[in-house]
């Protein structure tokens, strides 16, 4: 069983931090090392990025470079797919770039160590209550972006979406999301 990580470089201009990154992990049936199956879900990362575009400013762009990296047992092995970009549609003004929406990712095993979680921002204000919490609006968008990723992964018969654990040593397949109606900050470990 393959075990692949994808970076989704984040990069923007119109506000102020750095560019940024989401990391995707992934399993495939061992025929299919870097193959059809990967570029599949692949395809299913990219259309969750897409579906929640408007969440971003239009000076964000979400992109993938086409490479493919083992983790665990693979280790070492690369590959190259199909690599694509997406840009922000929410208009020109951005949110604090470190004020973020959540999707907290479910397992069906592993407790703390079968969650993960993606930080989706730099936002556009369109997505922001005046009360300071994300808008109905928003998070209804990212909930079924989630939603239709966990779906997808869960239909791929040689492959899935995975949380992996470097301390297990264990990918554990996405069975559920949930959206939480509060910002979250990425923090360094070092904070």
């Amino acid at each position: 069983m393959p075990l692949a990580r994808i970076a989704v470089d984040l990069t923007w201009s119109g506000a102020s931090g750095g560019p940024g990154a989401n990391v995707w992990h992934l399993r495939a049936d061992p025929a299919d090392t870097f193959g059809s199956a990967f570029q599949a879900m692949i395809d299913s990362i990219q259309q969750f990025y897409v579906s929640i575009s408007p969440l971003y400013p239009g000076g964000v762009t979400a992109s993938f470079s086409g490479e493919v990296s083992g983790v665990g047992p693979d280790n070492g092995t690369t590959g190259t797919v199909n690599g694509w970009a997406t840009s922000g549609g929410g208009g020109a003004a951005f949110m604090p770039p470190m004020t973020q929406m959540l999707v907290n990712w479910t397992t069906g095993s592993g407790g703390r160590r079968g969650r993960g979680r993606t930080f989706i921002g730099p936002l556009s204000p369109n997505y922001q209550e005046a009360d300071g919490t994300p808008s109905s609006a928003g998070v209804t968008v990212l909930t079924n972006a989630a939603a239709a990723l966990v779906e997808d992964s869960d239909s791929f018969t040689n492959g899935a979406v995975v949380v992996y654990s470097r301390t297990d040593g264990l990918a554990r397949d996405i069975t559920g999301s949930s959206v939480p109606n509060r910002f979250s900050v990425l923090r360094s470990r070092r904070d």
